[in-house]
């Protein structure tokens, strides 16, 4: 699976929810070393959402008691 980012659109840039879009490619068949069928899908994610989760990106808690 592949996925492609999109360019922004200049007239979402100025919007008050701005988005973010990407291409996710994903090759089903190959016939004779060229995809021959694919399917594509359009992820699209407003720029403000953020996963609340209280873990780091490791999955430990980014505070220090030290």
């Amino acid at each position: 699976m592949v996925t492609v980012g999109l360019p922004a659109d200049p007239a979402e840039v100025v919007s008050d929810e701005p988005v973010s879009r990407a291409l996710e490619i994903e090759v089903l068949e190959v016939a004779r070393h060229v995809p021959s069928e694919v399917r594509v899908r359009l992820i699209t994610r407003e720029l403000g959402e953020q996963d609340e989760d209280p873990d780091g990106p490791d999955g430990t808690d980014e505070e220090d008691d030290r």
